[in-house]
């Protein structure tokens, strides 16, 4: 009886560790395409301001600085204006 209710116990802490990850990974997967869709949107709005989207760059950036770059680009009068390091 001792033994079952262990095992009970133990396959819910597994179980619960198991949906802890799914939902972590869910939201790493989220917040992984968030990026994907804001760096897309930068770099067709680098082609259409500049005619070049720095894809290469983009790819590798982080969430702050494709937030830092899409609010340069509307005042930037060139690509290098909005990679600026200041």
């Amino acid at each position: 009886r001792i033994e079952k209710l262990a095992m009970n116990h133990n396959q819910r802490i597994r179980e619960e560790g198991r949906e802890e990850g799914r939902q972590e990974g869910r939201e790493e997967g989220r917040e992984e395409g968030r990026q994907e869709a804001a760096a897309a949107i930068l770099a067709k709005l680098l082609q259409l301001k500049f005619g070049t989207s720095a894809d290469e760059r983009l790819s590798e950036a982080s969430a702050q600085e494709l937030e830092l770059w899409s609010a340069r680009i509307l005042t930037a009068e060139s690509l290098d204006e909005v990679f600026a390091l200041d």
